[in-house]
C-alpha cells in the first residue's frame, strides 16, 4: 500500500524525511484541512451546501428550501411556503450555522438570510 501511495504522489524515497509508520497512515486529518481550505472558495463551498444540503437542514427541510446563493458570506436560503418558511426559521440560524462549519470550516458562511421562492 504504501509503494503505491508514494508512485501515485510521486515520492521519492531518497527525498522524503524518515516518519514513524503512524504519521503515514493519519491521512484523515490531512484529508480534512485540504477539504477546509478548498471550502474557503466560496464557489466550492456553494456547491458543496447545494450537493449534502439535506444533511444539514434535514431531509424535510431541504425538500421545502434550498441554497440560492452565497456572497461575502452569506448564505441566502430560498424556502418554498410560510408555513416552512417559519418551520425553518424556529430551527435557527445559529444550529444551523455550527452544522454548516463542522463541514466547510469556521468563518465560511457568516450569516444566514432566509427568503420566500
Amino acid at each position: 500500500m504504501k509503494s503505491r501511495v508514494r508512485s501515485w504522489f510521486k515520492i521519492d524515497e531518497d527525498e522524503r524525511p524518515a516518519m514513524p509508520e503512524t504519521e503515514e497512515l493519519a491521512i484523515a486529518p490531512a484529508v480534512q484541512a485540504i477539504m477546509g481550505r478548498l471550502a474557503a472558495d466560496a464557489s466550492v463551498a456553494y456547491e458543496v451546501l447545494r450537493k449534502e444540503w439535506p444533511q444539514f437542514i434535514g431531509h424535510d427541510n431541504a425538500t421545502r428550501s434550498r441554497p440560492l446563493s452565497l456572497v461575502d458570506g452569506t448564505l441566502n436560503v430560498g424556502v418554498k411556503g410560510s408555513v416552512w418558511f417559519q418551520q425553518i426559521k424556529r430551527m435557527g440560524t445559529a444550529a444551523l450555522l455550527s452544522r454548516i462549519e463542522k463541514r466547510l470550516g469556521p468563518g465560511t458562511i457568516k450569516k444566514i438570510t432566509f427568503v420566500p421562492m
